[in-house]
């Protein structure tokens, strides 16, 4: 997926402003299909209120208002410095300023609930994405609505704990998994944004364990037994991705000028080349395309196989053919074009199996839970509280790691060089490159969002 279809969604975006992310998504409304009640619930929660709450900081309203009194203190003006947009957020900020942080999620989960009841009833239905087709110009404003959706859930969870109603935040980050887990596989995108969702609720479990109850355990091991029971929707989003490379083939050829760098003055060589081509040699060449992209991922897939253990050592280059000095036939397109439009699927790699390998220690977690109080003591290891096969980690063909320390325990997987060990709530060792987040690029950019 190159920068500039991304660009372009966005430019698609801004002309669709006015309307709901419903109205730009659902064309033909299906009750049947659960993504709606999804997509229904991001236009609950986009809204400067929630963003304020899910955000809050004891210093928020000082802050907003220093930031209008610098811009203030310049002699002129400066076009969308401050706006009325910002006094509004300005104003929210004083009313929450003498608030608690447990009062700030209460106040989430009182007036955006209704998004939470969306969710939990799309749950119920199947869920697959609406759109009939997708390719370069498609646009997803509800995948990072769908991370403050995730955000609300572990807003109600907290409040639901603090009231000491341990059930109800259970199924509350149950539900919220859940919803994380269904929005997954309809291509790269989607699949990257369910994880991110899913690292949100995660990480509310972790600070929550010693708060659970027996009855919150069997919970937590009936989720994750029918979860793990459930094939990788990875797989599925790759397969996907192909189709969307496909069907962007039509737009990429009727305006091969979408990747020159118009402000430097520079024309990429592959619209240079299809510029002068003719009808029926980009029908050939369309033609090539779409049989190479195919076969790219097919053997992708192949590669990947359902071992998670191999698929960290499946590189991003493998199965492309070089990038062509120059571009002089059709062939060298076609080979140009792949390169472009393969994303880098290895960040996307760990991500996925860094997910999987914190639903498996949820499971263990829930485990250790129920062991616990079943006989007053924390198990001597993991073989006490699960078979063989659930204290393996299919990562990195090792078992997890339990430790008991300081009348508490240590749960985790080794990991990778690349990943470092993995808690349930994951902590990037300081020693590897990138975000703390993990391996997941910005929403923003995927999502087409302002």
């Amino acid at each position: 997926m190159t920068i500039s279809f991304l660009v372009s969604g966005v430019a698609a975006l801004l002309l669709g402003q006015h309307q709901t992310n419903y109205q730009r998504i659902v064309v033909h409304p299906n009750p049947a299909n659960g993504y709606e009640e999804y997509v229904r619930a991001t236009d609950v929660v986009h809204n400067y209120k929630l963003s304020l709450l899910l955000s809050w900081t004891p210093g928020q309203y000082d802050d907003l208002r220093h930031a209008k009194e610098a811009v203030f203190e310049k002699p002129a003006r400066g076009p969308g410095k401050w706006s009325d947009d910002d006094d509004q957020r300005l104003a929210y900020a004083k009313q929450l300023h003498d608030l608690d942080y447990l009062e700030i999620q209460k106040i989430a989960s009182h007036d955006f609930g209704g998004a939470l009841d969306l969710i939990r009833t799309g749950n119920l239905k199947q869920v697959w994405d609406p759109r009939e087709k997708m390719d370069a110009e498609t646009i997803f404003p509800e995948l990072a609505d769908f991370k403050t959706v995730a955000k609300l859930v572990k807003a109600d969870a907290y409040a639901r704990f603090a009231s000491g109603d341990s059930a109800v935040g259970t199924k509350d980050l149950i539900d919220g998994l859940t919803f994380s887990r269904k929005i997954a596989g309809g291509n790269l995108i989607s699949e990257l944004v369910s994880i991110a969702c899913q690292a949100i609720l995660y990480g509310e479990f972790e600070d929550r364990l010693p708060q659970l109850t027996e009855k919150d355990s069997e919970s937590m091991i009936k989720f994750a037994e029918a979860s793990l029971a459930e094939p990788p929707t990875y797989l599925q989003a790759l397969k996907r991705e192909a189709a969307y490379a496909i069907n962007s083939l039509d737009l990429l050829f009727a305006d091969p000028g979408r990747n020159d760098d118009t402000q430097a003055g520079q024309e990429n060589p592959i619209s240079a080349y299809v510029k002068k081509m003719s009808p029926a040699e980009k029908r050939r060449a369309k033609e090539l395309l779409s049989r190479n992209i195919g076969s790219y991922y097919d053997n992708l897939l192949r590669d990947m196989g359902t071992d998670e253990s191999t698929w960290p050592t499946v590189k991003d280059e493998s199965g492309l053919p070089p990038v062509p000095a120059t571009i002089t036939t059709i062939e060298d397109l076609s080979d140009a074009i792949l390169n472009m439009m393969t994303p880098i699927h290895s960040q996307a790699t760990l991500a996925v199996l860094r997910s999987r390998t914190q639903l498996r220690l949820l499971d263990l977690h829930a485990r250790i839970i129920r062991f616990r109080w079943h006989n007053n003591r924390l198990p001597k290891d993991l073989k006490e509280v699960a078979p063989e096969n659930l204290i393996a980690d299919p990562m990195t063909k090792t078992t997890f790691v339990y430790e008991l320390k300081d009348g508490g325990y240590r749960l985790y997987g080794r990991g990778l060089d690349s990943t470092g060990p993995i808690d349930l709530k994951y902590r990037r060792p300081a020693n590897l490159p990138g975000q703390d987040d993990g391996p997941i690029p910005p929403l923003t950019s995927l999502s087409g969002s302002p």
